[in-house]
């Protein structure tokens, strides 16, 4: 599924996008930096305290690549 269908399926049937969070987290890797940003956006939607660590973990690189002016 993509990452747009993702955020609007999480708004009618959460626990469905839910099971995919986990390869919407594999889509940080993705070099396209558009879809990187989506993700993000996505993950913050997704967020439950379950799996928080990992999703801050990846919040803390996204900060990292933003203040190093990788995509500024």
């Amino acid at each position: 599924m993509g990452i747009d269908t993702l955020g609007r399926l999480i708004q009618i049937r959460p626990d469905i996008a839910e099971q995919h969070q986990l390869a919407v987290i594999d889509c940080l890797e993705d070099p396209d930096d558009t879809l990187k940003r989506k993700t993000f956006e996505l993950l913050n939607k997704m967020t439950k305290s379950s799996r928080a660590p990992r999703i801050r973990a990846s919040k803390m690189l996204w900060t990292k690549m933003q203040s190093s002016g990788k995509w500024a």
